[in-house]
């Protein structure tokens, strides 16, 4: 089924409406219109496989990693830097709206140089 992707989870999964329903479709970027094949139903949600593009993103870019769409460690390495940046910043500020009640401008991310090959977490 077509779907048009209108936003972007935290774990870089696109998110569309289908059935009144968000559907979480990964490597799906906003403003895209895509073909999503239905892979789990659930009461609020589902999870949809990108079947195919449409309508792609100025934003999408093919990944560094030539393991990215196998190995599921990175989650944005299909978007643009930039525009992940910006993407995440959106939704730290509808976050704290919807969660939080807290309405406040979020500032943009300090930027890397190189935002590959590096570890956000420590063991």
């Amino acid at each position: 089924m077509q779907a048009k992707i209108e936003g972007i989870s935290h774990r870089g999964e696109g998110v569309a409406r289908i059935n009144g329903k968000a559907t979480f479709i990964p490597y799906a970027i906003p403003g895209e219109e895509v073909e999503v094949e239905i892979i789990q139903e659930n009461k609020r949600f589902s999870r949809g496989k990108l079947a195919g593009i449409y309508t792609a993103s100025p934003d999408r870019r093919e990944p560094v990693c030539p393991a990215y769409y196998d190995c599921g460690g990175c989650a944005y390495q299909h978007i643009d830097y930039a525009r992940e940046l910006d993407l995440k910043r959106n939704m730290v500020e509808e976050t704290l709206k919807r969660l939080g009640g807290i309405e406040v401008e979020v500032l943009p991310a300090i930027v890397m140089d190189n935002p590959y090959r590096y570890r956000k977490k420590v063991a």
